[in-house]
């Protein structure tokens, strides 16, 4: 079945739909609707058990489909049968459980009610801080399932992706979506399952885009809007847009994306790229002249570094300081123009006030807004060093600057310091803090670590909304909180970080009874270059300690599933192990327990 001949069966059955429930439809659009679902007779017809057909009369018809649905809830109640076979409707939608053979007769098929189809009882909510962590909520008007299967549809996918699994009787399920499906938007839905048979798709949740961009026909995001997402996208002509030709004046990017602007439609005249939110376009292409525009998604690579832009707020020509630039006027920015910097990732970049890196310079390692508040000023660089990455050591610690809203000077502390008057900062200079990295800190008005103090945690914009005050900071403490574990070593399970419903054993607190759907947490755990095996000694609390499973999670309660180790404990300390998924790097691990027993400890390799 083409893409077209599905929008036009799902047309008609929207036409359907509003006419059943006594929604205004026009006599001509409802003798059309007909005319289209009549064609759909091979793809819905089937026989059920009792040799009643199945046809799209019945699909279509309220009372005809309440009775049928009647007498084939009567048959599953009474004979316990899920073999559940036949075409079903919902195979024109390309959603999961469809491919039945039209040869499979005496079976009744699960079908998807057309009334119902356009209204979504599932909701998707984005966690605000990682938009591929979703949870959804649903209502569950099924009764026979052992189980809910989650799939996920996107414009990426050629066809339903399964990401996830939720337990009979729940109505909700925290998942994590694939790169593509949150980043473009997508189609969420539950499916219930009994003997792995598909019943009746819970209907589905739209899940909106994180990564898109947008053109608006007025300056700063106003007036009609035409939003687009997507890996590349071509637009040749604006005049078949809502925003229309010629009226783009400000463009909203969010994610990764490169905007080549041209002049005219088809990608001809004037073209600049821009790779931020601008809002005025008149230095660029200019204001109500954009006819045409290619949207590329960046890679990592292509999108991190650092970049110089001629206006304030990261507005105007730029240049992505991936080279060292002795004259700036050989830019699109120009000598002696820049006002404003954005690093994107672990970066840092050195300006100069004169060209071949002489004079007044200043190192950023984060945005400016306005230049206007460092050592170079605003409208002075002529020259630059190419931007260098930096490693974690270099880049994470306690961030002192001259002013609010971190900019002017700035130094980086990782140790105490009771003095600085005798640092390039000074004593009573700074005026703002920022944190990269797991570290605390406490300020101090006098040297040595006394009078007022204030600690945090957190990036503070401005210290004169503490009880230090402006220009007052004479001394500081910096203490690391981070402590990585070694996966590959073991790790006690009773020096868990978090936990649910864990107890110790009232003899000996070496050990930890853990519960059905309880967890533990042990924060920072260090994998390295990867660990494959995943190892866990255990044995049994009571005789009730049969088989059990521990799911090994990333991240969070419902972080990434990379392993599960099925156990059946015994009395006896025993090791047992299974394969994992490889992981690397440092994450905060989570083991989720099916069942009540006793552990000791747990290690990798």
């Amino acid at each position: 079945m083409t893409a077209k001949t599905k929008e036009e069966y799902k047309k008609a059955l929207h036409v359907k739909a509003k006419y059943l429930t006594n929604s205004n439809v026009k006599d001509e659009e409802l003798r059309e609707a007909e005319r289209t679902l009549s064609t759909a007779h091979t793809v819905a017809r089937a026989i059920s058990t009792d040799g009643n057909p199945v046809s799209l009369e019945i699909l279509t018809n309220r009372s005809l489909y309440d009775q049928r649905v009647k007498e084939f809830v009567d048959y599953y109640k009474n004979t316990q049968k899920y073999e559940v076979l036949g075409v079903r409707l919902d195979a024109m939608y390309n959603l999961p459980g469809s491919g039945y053979g039209q040869g499979d007769k005496n079976k009744f098929p699960i079908f998807y009610d057309p009334e119902l189809f356009y209204i979504s009882n599932m909701k998707a909510v984005s966690d605000e801080n990682d938009k591929s962590r979703v949870t959804l909520s649903w209502q569950d008007n099924c009764t026979f399932e052992d189980r809910f299967d989650i799939y996920v549809m996107t414009t990426s996918f050629d066809t339903p992706q399964l990401i996830d699994s939720a337990d009979a009787n729940t109505t909700s399920k925290r998942i994590i979506l694939p790169d593509e499906a949150w980043q473009d938007g997508c189609l969420v839905w539950a499916v219930p399952v009994k003997k792995e048979i598909k019943g009746r798709t819970v209907r589905p949740a739209t899940v909106e885009a994180a990564y898109y961009v947008s053109f608006y026909e007025h300056e700063y995001f106003s007036g009609r809007e035409s939003t687009f997402c997507g890996t590349r996208i071509e637009i040749p002509d604006f005049g078949k847009t809502i925003v229309g030709n010629d009226t783009v004046s400000s463009i909203l990017i969010s994610g990764p994306f490169e905007v080549e602007c041209y002049e005219h439609q088809y990608f001809g005249g004037r073209n600049h790229p821009i790779r931020f939110s601008d809002v005025q376009l008149k230095d660029e292409i200019g204001n109500d002249k954009l006819s045409s525009a290619i949207i590329k998604r960046l890679s990592r690579d292509e999108y991190e570094g650092v970049y110089i832009f001629k206006h304030m707020d990261y507005n105007g020509p730029w240049v992505k300081v991936d080279h060292d630039i002795s004259n700036f006027k050989n830019t699109w920015v120009g000598n002696d123009a820049a006002s404003s910097i954005k690093v994107v990732g672990p970066y840092e970049c050195t300006v100069f006030k004169d060209v071949d890196f002489r004079g007044t310079s200043h190192t950023y390692r984060f945005d400016d807004y306005n230049m206007a508040n460092e050592p170079v000023g605003n409208d002075t660089v002529s020259s630059a060093t190419a931007a260098r990455k930096l490693s974690d050591e270099e880049r994470n610690g306690v961030y002192l600057f001259q002013y609010s809203n971190y900019t002017g000077k700035w130094i980086k502390v990782t140790e105490n310091t009771p003095n600085l008057g005798k640092t390039s900062m000074g004593d009573n200079e700074a005026d703002s803090v920022k944190v990269v990295g797991s570290y605390e800190y406490t300020l101090y008005a006098d040297p040595d670590y006394k009078g007022s103090s204030y600690s945090s945690d957190k990036d503070l914009s401005a210290l004169s909304a503490t009880q230090i005050g402006y220009n007052a900071l004479s001394s500081i403490k910096v203490k690391k909180t981070k402590n990585d574990r070694s996966a590959f070593w073991a790790i006690e399970t009773e020096t868990f970080d978090d936990m649910s419903g864990i107890k110790f054993d009232p003899n000996d607190n070496d050990y930890i009874i853990v519960p059905k759907n309880g967890y533990t947490m042990y924060k920072n755990v260090d994998f390295k270059n990867g660990a494959t095996v995943f190892y866990a000694c255990s044995k049994m609390y009571n005789n009730k300690s049969g088989p059990f499973n521990i799911e090994i999670r990333l991240d969070s309660r419902y972080g990434p599933l990379v392993g599960t180790l099925t156990i059946n404990p015994t009395c006896i300390w025993k090791e047992y192990s299974c394969a994992i998924s490889k992981v690397t790097g440092v994450h905060d691990l989570y083991l989720v327990y099916s069942g009540e027993h006793y552990m000791d400890y747990i290690y990798f390799e």
